[in-house]
């Protein structure tokens, strides 16, 4: 791991749930949702658990916040692991995430950027940079 890929910024041990969107295999134009929890969560990126594998290194996360916009955050994994859930589950082993932060995005945004990613995914065309930047 690079030092790049570590954190600087200050830590919330904030743990709440999130919804993972990620490009479905199979040539598929949908994204798949996968429930995860944050174990802690600065400014630049966080720490994630899922029970089930992601298996991508870009994902967009959806965090639930009663009374507030809905806002998309596109995010890049920069580290994966398995382990115990907690000291108490020693027995349940969970995946863990470390993602970066990218951009923030708003929902409308997000399905745009959604649909052209799932698009090159799925076809293996690379668009210009300037062409998916806002």
């Amino acid at each position: 791991m690079s030092s790049s890929d570590r954190r600087r910024d200050f830590r919330a041990d904030l743990r709440t749930v999130a919804t993972l969107y990620l490009p479905e295999a199979g040539g598929s134009h949908r994204m798949r949702e996968v429930k995860a929890w944050t174990e802690d969560v600065s400014a630049t990126g966080a720490r994630l658990m899922t029970q089930e594998p992601i298996n991508v290194k870009q994902v967009w996360l959806k965090f639930f916040s009663p009374g507030q916009s809905i806002c998309i955050i596109e995010a890049e994994v920069v580290r994966e692991t398995t382990g115990p859930r907690n000291p108490f589950r020693r027995n349940e082993i969970v995946n863990w995430y470390g993602v970066r932060f990218l951009k923030m995005l708003t929902e409308n945004e997000f399905m745009e950027l959604a649909m052209d990613q799932v698009a090159r995914l799925t076809s293996g065309v690379t668009l210009p940079e300037q062409a998916v930047a806002h």
